[in-house]
């Protein structure tokens, strides 16, 4: 499903009190073929094996006719 949809990156993420369902639904997710991280302590970031944020802007630089080296990315980091 993830192919046909072409998807980098996706998020789950829940209220404080409902962690319990949030981990127990990235834990269902692991048996698929999925890299997770945790950002926090209630947000989970999926994507497939093998994608990265490079892999993602150099798909979306192609469609969009640059090359990787035209493109600037920035982090997410609260720093």
């Amino acid at each position: 499903m993830l192919d046909h949809y072409r998807i980098y990156k996706f998020t789950l993420q829940s209220p404080p009190g409902n962690g319990l369902a949030l981990e127990w639904c990235a834990r269902s997710m692991r048996k698929l073929p999925l890299h997770f991280t945790r950002s926090g302590p209630y947000y989970y970031e999926g994507n497939q094996q093998g994608i990265t944020k490079y892999t993602g802007i150099a798909h979306l630089a192609e469609h969009l006719g640059f090359t990787p080296a035209e493109c600037m990315c920035f982090g997410n980091e609260k720093k």
